[in-house]
């Protein structure tokens, strides 16, 4: 669905920057990814660029299901049979599942999803960024990778606040430099990504027990 040209990269670009910089520190490479998709879904979602994901299916464990990393609107949530799934969102799970009758749903379930999200790398299920935006997934994730050790004073909290403040203005620019990307026909596509195209989402592996006979 998605390549990396001149419209788009994903997290290990950031990650590599980042490391290339700051060799004497350990980074984690899922924090990249996961601090990357805040910044595309809620930072700067912008949904000329997101598509529609359907019938994403995740199995429900030990109470919980977990939300792809690059929701930016949740739609429908719904068990195998299409009832509605009744919940609570704590933001990266969904809770307390009950079906139309309000009968707690059992753990194992499958339970599916339909939401608006960035695009991701179909082969991987790597969530992708827009161009444009590397400044502020750069600044973001150092902010947060480097927050403890400015607590701990072992980081210059000068450089760190420096950081902080740059951020209002790379977003703002950011949010102008993505218009070159939009075209008339890219404002009128409608790209729907199926749960059968995908293995999985970030790190989060999917349930392909799909019930429609027509996809």
């Amino acid at each position: 669905m998605a390549i990396y040209n001149q419209r788009y990269f994903d997290y290990m670009y950031i990650y590599n920057m980042v490391t290339r910089k700051y060799r004497r520190k350990k980074f984690y490479e899922d924090d990249f990814l996961a601090w990357c998709a805040v910044v595309e879904t809620q930072i700067i979602p912008d949904v000329d660029f997101m598509i529609h994901f359907e019938e994403i299916g995740i199995d429900y464990t030990n109470g919980l299901l977990p939300l792809p990393c690059n929701i930016h609107r949740l739609l429908d949530v719904f068990d195998i049979s299409e009832q509605t799934i009744f919940y609570q969102n704590n933001g990266t799970h969904l809770y307390g599942l009950k079906d139309y009758n309000g009968n707690l749903i059992a753990d194992g379930t499958t339970i599916y999803l339909n939401y608006i999200g960035t695009n991701i790398d179909v082969k991987t299920g790597i969530p992708l960024c827009l161009r444009g935006h590397e400044f502020v997934c750069e600044t973001y994730c150092k902010i947060q990778a480097f927050e403890e050790d400015v607590t701990l004073k072992n980081f210059d909290a000068n450089m760190y606040a420096l950081w902080i403040n740059s951020l209002p203005g790379l977003i703002a620019a950011a949010k102008q430099d993505v218009h070159q990307h939009i075209s008339r026909e890219m404002v009128n596509r409608n790209i729907i990504i199926r749960a059968n195209m995908i293995p999985m989402i970030g790190k989060l592996e999917l349930s392909h027990n799909l019930f429609r006979n027509n996809i």
